[in-house]
């Protein structure tokens, strides 16, 4: 075997495979109990206390304080808690090969990654590059099979279409649309679509709106801006999609996050 490996200048310099979004630690978690929510995007979720549950199809994943969660993008869940444990939490994006793997909640062993995440979350020179490593370290410790879904034909791929087609859309685009695209009928796209992903392809739409308010509302945006951005009509409308996705007002959102950022 050869001591060294030979690599294309291409190789070398490969295309960035992880955007980061958000990362951040929370003294107290105060966000926790959802009901059938999902995010176009990698989460990890580490609480070192434990007491905290996330509940996707149909199985429960309790967070002992041993482990971590990794949620894939567009994987529905809910989530419970007993207590106000603290929260560590990374949000990112994920090209190929790592883009739309099954839609399963992963749950890992947190002793490997305890080292990399303190330095992750420590302010410092070198935070943006651990929190990068971090993201890649938590994808290569899955098993490749588990992203041989983007290969496999049949409704999966559909589906993909959809997902794909609706965020470079955010989520402002009706059923008739998104069908015309994959040249079907907007009855059995809708149909197909809810069998996969346990929702109707109108509430995915709504949550992908959600995620860009947050994003918007995170970035300094005004509630009206944020609302016209997101295609609602006003900001009555929005602040009661909002509340209804949340279980908050986007005022009260705004001065919850803007207190965690101080703390």
């Amino acid at each position: 075997m050869s001591d060294f490996v030979n690599l294309a200048p291409s190789e070398l310099t490969p295309e960035q495979s992880v955007i980061l979004l958000r990362a951040g630690y929370r003294s107290a978690l105060g966000e926790w109990s959802v009901t059938n929510c999902l995010q176009p995007c990698w989460v990890m979720w580490y609480n070192p206390q434990g007491c905290c549950c996330c509940i996707s199809g149909g199985k429960r994943y309790p967070m002992t304080g041993k482990n971590l969660l990794l949620m894939p993008p567009h994987t529905l869940y809910s989530g419970e808690k007993s207590g106000e444990p603290a929260h560590y939490f990374l949000w990112f994006q994920a090209i190929a090969p790592f883009d739309l793997p099954q839609r399963k909640v992963i749950s890992l062993d947190s002793a490997p990654f305890e080292t990399r995440i303190k330095a992750a979350f420590q302010p410092g020179k070198y935070q943006i590059h651990h929190l990068y490593t971090l993201a890649y370290e938590l994808l290569l410790s899955i098993p490749e099979e588990f992203f041989s879904v983007n290969n496999s034909p049949g409704k999966n791929q559909v589906i993909n279409q959809a997902i794909k087609f609706i965020n470079r859309r955010e989520g402002c685009v009706s059923n008739a649309e998104i069908a015309a695209e994959l040249h079907l009928s907007p009855t059995r796209f809708s149909h197909l679509f809810k069998a996969e992903m346990e929702i109707s392809p109108q509430r995915y739409c709504h949550q992908v709106r959600m995620y860009k308010a947050i994003q918007m509302l995170q970035e300094g945006h005004d509630i009206k801006t944020t609302a016209e951005n997101c295609g609602y009509a006003d900001r009555y409308h929005f602040s009661k999609e909002f509340k209804r996705y949340h279980n908050t007002t986007p005022g009260k959102w705004l001065r919850i996050h803007l207190k965690n950022v101080k703390n």
